[in-house]
């Protein structure tokens, strides 16, 4: 973070006179960094403002946040405004929609009857703002991007290249890693997925990146959205598979029937379409995989590492229940008993010097 020094004539530009302290807020998988400004006397009625720097620079908003911010508020969904904008720094500052998310409400329930009728009604205000949102046109240029199957398999593409260098890499310490480690049958079968997927039809507006970390809970306990720049157009499952198999939360599967009932019952004529709920929640599991891989393996932030079991839990339920081919089976058995160990051994290893 830059220095008081260097933020305070920014905030004065953009009308903030008091003093102030600068905390850091907890960094997701993104060049994005946030922090909370907490002031001393209120500006525009705020107590605390967040910047969000790490921004590509000179700032003009190609990635249509600031866009996507006002369509948003337009519309009567409680997303961050933005209040200034530092083009050169890379900066935006913004208002603070709370300081509690969905991740840390759902952290402190318990599986007791009284905590489980909590998540359902907390995640199906959730899925409210999902199917607000699906019922948006979003803005030109956003409305030209589209999560087809090419874009999908794209990011399986990434997946694989992730487990693969780990592996050329591991190999000679882990013999297990073998040249073969991924089947050809199993990359054909999830290049079969990413197609059936945009065969579906019937693309909606979609946030892309709908997790418990990304949403937070007013006082009034309404859903407020955050990370919404990656926003395009998107299978109606999209959202609601980020939503409800997330590692981050790793709802029970009785919340997560719940929920899904409770959509249908607002999107009755998908019911017959269930199999393609399954098929991309499995695609954005896989997805966040890649994610949570290589944010360990080229950034070294180790603190993606509890998410890689847990997502992969979360693969073989899918799995299981939809009968899917041997080779998800064992592609997913491989990852737990060989990848995985490996992965979580070599490095922590590695961060110990002369560890090999």
């Amino acid at each position: 973070m830059d220095t008081i020094q260097q933020l305070q004539p920014f905030l004065e530009k953009a009308g903030v006179k008091s003093d102030f302290v600068v905390t850091r807020i907890t960094q997701e998988a993104s060049n994005r960094n946030y922090f909370r400004i907490s002031l001393k006397e209120p500006f525009q009625k705020q107590s605390t403002l967040i910047l969000c720097s790490g921004l590509k620079t000179p700032y003009q908003d190609d990635d249509h946040f600031v866009q996507l911010s006002k369509f948003f508020l337009s519309h009567g969904i409680d997303v961050p405004e933005v209040f200034a904008i530092e083009a050169e720094k890379g900066w935006l500052l913004l208002n603070d929609l709370g300081t509690e998310s969905l991740y840390e409400y759902l952290l402190g329930l318990k599986e007791t009857k009284t905590d489980i009728d909590k998540m359902n009604q907390i995640l199906c205000k959730a899925v409210d703002l999902i199917l607000k949102i699906q019922e948006l046109t979003p803005p030109y240029p956003v409305s030209q991007r589209i999560l087809d199957s090419d874009f999908l398999y794209a990011e399986m593409e990434f997946l694989i290249s992730c487990i693969e260098n780990a592996c050329d890499v591991m190999r000679s310490k882990y013999p297990s890693l073998t040249d073969s480690f991924i089947s050809f049958e199993w990359k054909s079968f999830i290049q079969e997925i990413c197609s059936s997927i945009q065969k579906e039809g019937g693309f909606v507006f979609t946030h892309r990146d709908y997790h418990s970390r990304n949403l937070f809970i007013s006082k009034d306990e309404d859903i407020l959205l955050l990370d919404f720049q990656d926003a395009r157009w998107g299978s109606h499952w999209y959202d609601l598979s980020s939503l409800l198999y997330d590692p981050y939360s790793n709802i029970p599967s009785s919340v997560r029937k719940f929920c899904l009932e409770y959509y249908l019952k607002k999107r009755a004529h998908l019911k017959d379409k269930l199999q393609y709920f399954q098929l991309q929640s499995i695609q954005r599991l896989l997805k966040a995989l890649g994610t949570y891989i290589h944010q360990c393996w080229e950034k070294k932030n180790l603190i993606y590492m509890d998410s890689i079991p847990i997502t992969l839990e979360l693969c073989m339920e899918i799995t299981e229940r939809s009968f899917f081919p041997d080779s998800c089976f064992f592609f997913l058995q491989r990852m737990k008993r060989d990848f995985l160990p490996a992965f979580q051994e070599f490095l922590v290893r590695s961060q110990k010097p002369s560890s090999f």
